[in-house]
């Protein structure tokens, strides 16, 4: 047994390891090592064990199989590293829905869990490493996740729009490729893939578009789907300053009949709703296979009805005036779509939006968000 200043020596080392690793892998090394204490004199293996980073811990697993430490110091060190890496999360394409995602996980997972977020350029890494992203680029994966020991994930997220990417379907399989399987998969499609456009109501298997627009899309959802992923088809996306709302108000006209359907979804809540994809993607175990999800916050507005919640509310007050639509002679008659999501909810565990709705949202929103208007994010979301 160790002498008692070789214990103490132990037990400053157990706490100086707060500054490295989280309370409960603190914990389990503090009791790994007071078993070791009262069963072991040997103390250099584990010694060493303790001043290695538990992300690197798979570098010296060969050598605690080969000591003589006991089993139970073995297995607690596998079974941290194992059970961190279950919590931890990749996001390919990270923007605002990946943002808001990678907020959500921390805040229910907290330090345990290690976020990793891919983008195309690094101009927004400073902003994903305040809220504890670890953010690389594209070109940067390879190197990145060996570099990190961290080459396949439990959960994992593509939420990268198909206009980014010439070879959208094969990237899609390389992000599919980064999953292992357990946990989840999600791919963030849209809703837009429905043929229907004449105001009918659509759930999860209406009938698809001939439109060449959603051919690469749909090709891309078959591959998650054959991988055993999780499809999440999302209503339009939207926040105070992004959203159809802000495209139509700064056009001042809109070459679309006022009357037609659009289906909407606050960014929060779709980042909410894949977060619960990612958690239930595997609640039976028999469920080896893919599936398709239809979200929305269930509330569909016309183009009029938006345009009128977006300068009625205390944001948009006085800044836009409504815009007039006025549709063309030679462009079809679009009265859009009514999402039926109720068997996705229930797929979800019951899953319901934040925001039920974008006129209950817009009629709360106020000024003080909103120093975000002048960063000139009045681009259009895809209208699903």
């Amino acid at each position: 047994m160790p002498c008692p200043k070789r214990r103490r020596g132990l037990l400053r080392r157990s706490a100086a390891l707060s500054d490295k690793f989280s309370v409960p892998g603190c914990f389990l090394l503090f009791l790994a090592s007071l078993h070791l204490m009262l069963t072991r004199s040997t103390v250099g293996v584990f010694a060493f064990v303790l001043a290695t980073p538990h992300r690197s811990l798979a570098k010296v697993h060969s050598l605690i199989l080969d000591s003589s430490i006991s089993s139970t110091v073995r297995h607690t060190c596998m079974d941290m590293q194992a059970s961190t890496q279950e919590k931890d999360l990749l996001v390919v394409g990270m923007g605002t829905l990946g943002r808001f995602l990678g907020q959500s996980w921390r805040e229910s997972f907290g330090n345990d869990a290690i976020i990793y977020g891919e983008t195309s350029t690094d101009n927004r890494h400073d902003d994903l490493r305040s809220i504890g992203v670890k953010p690389f680029m594209r070109s940067e994966r390879v190197g990145t996740l060996a570099e990190q020991g961290h080459e396949a994930f439990s959960h994992v997220v593509f939420c990268v729009p198909p206009s980014k990417n010439q070879d959208y379907v094969e990237e899609v399989k390389e992000a599919l490729k980064l999953w292992t399987g357990k946990g989840g998969f999600v791919f963030t499609s849209s809703g837009g893939v429905y043929a229907e456009d004449e105001g009918g109501t659509v759930n999860e298997s209406a009938a698809l578009s001939p439109n060449p627009r959603m051919s690469k899309i749909l090709a891309a959802e078959e591959a998650v789907i054959a991988g055993g992923g999780t499809v999440l088809r999302l209503a339009g996306l939207y926040t105070q300053t992004r959203g159809p709302h802000t495209f139509w108000l700064s056009k001042g006209e809109v070459g679309a009949t006022e009357e037609g359907l659009i289906n909407l979804l606050h960014y929060e809540d779709a980042a909410r709703a894949t977060m619960a994809a990612l958690l239930h993607h595997h609640e039976k175990a028999d469920q080896n296979f893919g599936r398709v999800l239809l979200i929305s916050d269930n509330q569909p507005l016309t183009r009029k009805q938006i345009c009128e919640a977006a300068v009625q509310s205390p944001f948009f007050r006085g800044k836009y005036e409504m815009p007039i639509f006025k549709r063309p002679s030679d462009t079809p008659r679009s009265l859009g779509k009514v999402y039926d999501t109720s068997a996705s909810r229930a797929a979800l565990g019951g899953w319901t939006p934040k925001y039920p709705s974008f006129a209950v949202f817009m009629a709360s929103s106020r000024p003080s968000e909103a120093e975000a208007a002048k960063s000139g994010h009045t681009t259009n979301a895809a209208v699903r």
